[in-house]
């Protein structure tokens, strides 16, 4: 089933071991095991948009806590090292570019933090030195 819908939809083999889907996957089988009786799925499946929704309000509550827990390393002066990817959708014909810091605790444990994903205008080149304006300073 789970190699069906990454074939199917185009997504990365690894989803279907991850926290979010697996928990998705267990909260409909929970309901239908509560309601013994049938149901479709895709009466339980939020719509698009809904999802879109719901993420876009969790990401900005995050981008806070991000924030604050950012300010508190540089405030106590912690190295951090920040790494640009540029990559694109060729299914989609979409580019994207994200950056992302790194630091190391003083327990050697590397933590990894995503600050920005930003999607390039269509039509646009995947070179940073074509898209100097994308990279911008955090807020």
């Amino acid at each position: 089933m789970r190699a069906d819908m990454c074939a199917e939809d185009m997504r990365p083999f690894h989803m279907v071991g991850n926290q979010g889907f697996l928990a998705a996957m267990q909260t409909a089988y929970d309901i239908g095991m509560a309601t013994k009786k049938p149901m479709r799925i895709c009466d339980l499946v939020c719509v698009p948009k809904a999802v879109k929704l719901a993420t876009v309000q969790r990401c900005e509550k995050l981008t806070t806590k991000v924030k604050s827990v950012l300010n508190a390393h540089i405030k106590d002066k912690v190295i951090v090292g920040a790494m640009t990817d540029i990559w694109a959708d060729g299914i989609n014909n979409v580019s994207f570019m994200s950056v992302t810091l790194h630091h190391i605790d003083e327990d050697f444990i590397l933590h990894a933090r995503t600050v920005s994903c930003d999607q390039f205008p269509e039509g646009s080149r995947h070179s940073a030195s074509e898209n100097p304006h994308r990279v911008r300073q955090p807020d």
